[in-house]
């Protein structure tokens, strides 16, 4: 039975911005659980390229949905909406909740539901599975967009299995931007306020340079490596972003000055895409900068204790 007097603040932004720090120090002041909303951070073995909240971070606060999904196992939104509403139905009543993360996609899965898409034919999903195979999925999303832009920018380039499901439609005649129009959103169950971190571009460009280059001080390529000797190649994480421009160094014996470079610039790439969805729903309220982190303190501690607006719900 769902209990509705739970309260949860979605704490949204693009890679890099310091959303993660800014959750963490408002739930060590009430007490609020921090649940993780980014695609990647939820398996396991990925911790130094996806980011995840190292062991100090976890001691700090309650953390959910973190590094739990086994490889060789792959979550969609679908998965990961079942089981943010499991983790909600089990907390105590009025529980604090702040949903943390950069995958809208999967904000929206939560938010929202889930649309259904329509059945294509077999010869045609065949085809894309076998273009992926052989072009790769950045390839399949460039023809995405050339059909259906508005959904080839939802999504990231190493997403094969959307940008996958998407070109099937698109190939069987069906833009997937103009069947989502006809989708009847489900009602959110608790009371809700939505977050955004947000930076300029000059010093988002500095955040992520810094967080790429520790990354690489910290063993991304090993851990890359012991991956693939795990055979694990296909897996999807290996496919986003930091990842997948680690296995290229690996295989083709790239420098590590290639690799920072690359990684930058495909990080920047995601972040303006993430941007970009979150910029468009007008009930997000933006705090843009440190200099707002009191601002932002103060409007999701009311609304968690109960003084604020309760926004949707």
């Amino acid at each position: 039975m769902t209990d509705s007097s739970h309260r949860v603040v979605f704490v949204t932004g693009a890679t890099a911005t310091g959303k993660s720090e800014w959750a963490l120090r408002v739930a060590e002041e009430c007490g609020a659980l921090i649940v993780n909303c980014d695609s990647i951070q939820l398996y396991k073995d990925v911790k130094i390229g996806s980011g995840l909240p190292s062991e100090a971070d976890f001691a700090r606060a309650e953390h959910r949905l973190y590094a739990y999904v086994e490889p060789p196992q792959e979550m969609t939104a679908g998965d990961y909406r079942r089981d943010f509403f499991e983790l909600m139905a089990g907390l105590p009543p009025a529980s604090k909740v702040l949903v943390v993360g950069g995958t809208g996609f999967y904000f929206q899965a939560i938010e929202k539901g889930m649309f259904e898409t329509p059945a294509v034919d077999t010869e045609i999903s065949e085809r894309v599975r076998a273009d992926l195979e052989e072009r790769g999925s950045e390839a399949l999303w460039q023809e995405l967009n050339q059909h259906d832009p508005e959904t080839a920018q939802r999504l990231a380039l190493g997403d094969s299995y959307r940008i996958s499901r998407a070109l099937e439609l698109c190939r069987a005649g069906i833009l997937p931007s103009e069947h989502r129009k006809s989708f009847a959103p489900e009602p959110f169950p608790y009371s809700l306020l939505k977050t955004r971190v947000g930076r300029d571009r000059t010093e988002l460009r500095e955040r992520i340079r810094r967080r790429v280059t520790g990354m690489l001080e910290q063993g991304l390529l090993a851990e890359i490596r012991g991956l693939l000797e795990r055979g694990l190649a296909n897996w999807a994480p290996l496919a986003s972003v930091g990842y997948k421009e680690g296995v290229i160094a690996l295989l083709e014996n790239r420098s590590q000055e290639w690799l920072l470079d690359e990684i930058c610039l495909r990080t920047g790439q995601l972040a303006k895409r993430q941007e970009t969805w979150f910029k468009r729903d007008p009930e997000i309220e933006v705090f843009q900068g440190d200099s707002s982190f009191p601002q932002f303190r103060d409007r999701t501690l009311r609304f968690l204790r109960g003084d604020g607006r309760l926004g949707s719900s």
